[in-house]
């Protein structure tokens, strides 16, 4: 029996939708998409990015949010504005985030994406050009989740190893439609060398290069993206499927399970990188520890586990820091995945 490729395209659509039911099932979030009105209107997606057309994918393939950011802009303050409104306009279906550009906003960026973040409720920042330290100690002090499309993947190595605090996303495995092939083999090694950077997979053409990154990465390491609404999130996350995951796997690279409140009392885990060479000060610390290094001179990270006495494990984990770091060199926390950073 012949099946024409529309009937093709909607029994893919109706799997990819029914595997997505259920109640327990975790949440899929699309980590990159546009949204709002471009100025330059130059080409579709500098012209309109509709996030109907966004919702109406979201509906059909299952998925459950999708961060959003606007589309390219000479000046990035009203578009922000924009992302904002829509994700008021459509509760539960968005996260924004806001989007700037480090040279043509310089001396700007730490009072707009401050309000941005404190007052629109904005929850990252997505960028196209290599960012200046006034953007990412704007972004340490807010923490949020950087997503970069970088003009080369080696500009990663300047600012993870610079800002290790700050969870990094690399858009498009590195090169956007795997234009150059050598630059996913270059995301594969600077995310495997930065414990802060995560790799996203929208608009790669070449699949194997993601059945590579998940295989010699994990599939914590991988973030799932569509590039939308030019490019089709149904067919972005179908891609995904395809890598033929173990379900806890494809859990992790398309988002997380539904958020739940911390209870007291519950066990939360924590990772810190160690500078070696100082004195371990986990004296002052009112926690359980369930490994020390065996030598001081041992590089870390190490990982502990803590009881938290109260339902904000933000404020929990800066008291244990505060209390860990008394008079002693700064220990960094290993940050989380950027996913686990929304709300």
């Amino acid at each position: 029996m012949s099946v024409s490729r529309r009937s093709f395209l909607a029994l893919a659509a109706g799997a990819i939708a029914a595997r997505a039911a259920g109640e327990n099932r975790p949440m899929i979030i699309d980590a990159h998409c546009h949204a709002g009105l471009g100025q330059e209107m130059s080409a579709p997606w500098t012209t309109r990015a509709d996030p109907e057309v966004t919702l109406a994918r979201m509906a059909e393939a299952g998925i459950d949010r999708t961060i959003i950011f606007p589309i390219n802009n000479t000046d990035f303050e009203r578009p922000n504005h924009e992302i904002a409104e829509i994700c008021a306009r459509y509760p539960g279906k968005f996260i924004g985030f806001a989007k700037h550009d480090p040279e043509s906003e310089s001396g700007r960026i730490r009072a707009l994406l401050k309000r941005e973040v404190e007052s629109l409720g904005l929850k990252g920042l997505k960028l196209h050009r290599l960012p200046t330290r006034e953007v990412l100690d704007t972004v340490t002090e807010l923490r949020i989740p950087v997503l970069y499309h970088p003009e080369k993947v080696s500009n990663f190595h300047l600012i993870a190893s610079e800002y290790p605090q700050v969870p990094f996303i690399m858009a498009h495995l590195g090169s956007f439609a795997s234009e150059d092939w050598k630059e996913h083999l270059a995301a594969i090694d600077v995310a495997r060398r930065y414990s802060n950077v995560y790799l996203e997979t929208s608009s790669v053409v070449f699949l194997k290069f993601l059945e590579r990154a998940v295989k010699e990465l994990g599939a914590e390491k991988l973030i799932f993206g569509s590039d939308g609404p030019e490019v089709d999130s149904r067919v972005e996350l179908y891609k995904v499927r395809l890598l033929r995951l173990p379900p806890a796997d494809e859990a992790k690279v398309l988002g997380r399970k539904h958020p739940a409140p911390f209870a007291p009392g519950e066990r939360l885990s924590f990772s810190f990188h160690y500078l070696p060479g100082f004195p371990w000060p986990i004296r002052n610390a009112a926690t359980t520890k369930t490994a020390l290094p065996q030598s001081i001179g041992r590089k870390g990270p190490f990982s502990f586990s803590f009881h938290s006495p109260r339902n904000t494990p933000q404020a929990f984990e800066a008291r244990i820091i505060r209390a860990m770091n008394t008079g002693q060199p700064k220990l960094i926390p290993r940050r989380p995945s950027p996913k686990a950073l929304l709300p």
